[in-house]
């Protein structure tokens, strides 16, 4: 039986806290901070150890990601998911070169 990972909060937390792309962040949740607000605090992940423990100011950075990681999920517009790509390209550029590059990558927890 397959099985599967909540990766969402490991996803904010890695957005949350990279100092490269934390003003790409910010200027992205300010676009769209009401929606992005109510969904991280409706999110299951909202006080997740990931998203809470450290610094306000991390914390909030957190929040941030995880409000835009939801919308990006709820709505599958294709403007804010262009600009979350962007964003992991940037703070991630080997990353994501391997993964833009391969035919297939195998996730299995096996």
């Amino acid at each position: 039986m397959p099985q599967s990972i909540d990766l969402t909060p490991f996803l904010a937390f890695a957005l949350g806290t990279n100092s490269i792309i934390k003003s790409d962040i910010d200027n992205l949740y300010e676009k769209y901070k009401f929606e992005a607000y109510d969904l991280a605090k409706k999110s299951k992940h909202y006080y997740s150890r990931l998203i809470i423990d450290g610094s306000i100011k991390r914390e909030v950075s957190c929040k941030r990601a995880l409000g835009l990681l939801e919308l990006s999920f709820k709505l599958n517009n294709e403007e804010l998911n262009l600009e979350m790509i962007n964003i992991v390209k940037k703070g991630w550029k080997a990353l994501y070169n391997y993964i833009d590059s391969a035919d297939y990558i195998d996730m299995c927890l096996c």
